[in-house]
């Protein structure tokens, strides 16, 4: 999951600075437009999941695979809802 979020932050940084385009970026790392867009949502999780992820302390409804395959509401509260579930 850290690593994850590494490469999600490494990503969107790239991205939102203008440095590269998102197609450049997918070639460039081997991975589809829909791989990146679901990886770099993690950006966009509220801190205290964020914390809670680097210290491994999560919950355990939390994976990565649960992260690419829900569509997380951008709200932080109703994310830390989604996970409490």
């Amino acid at each position: 999951m850290v690593k994850l979020l590494l490469q999600a932050r490494r990503w969107w940084s790239s991205i939102a600075t203008g440095e590269i385009d998102v197609a450049t970026l997918c070639k460039l790392e081997g991975v589809n437009d829909s791989w990146m867009s679901r990886v770099i949502r993690m950006n966009f999780l509220a801190p205290r999941i964020v914390e809670a992820i680097l210290e491994g302390t999560q919950p355990v409804t939390l994976s990565a695979t649960w992260l690419r395959r829900e569509d997380l509401p951008l709200d932080w509260e109703k994310q830390e809802e989604a996970l409490a579930a």
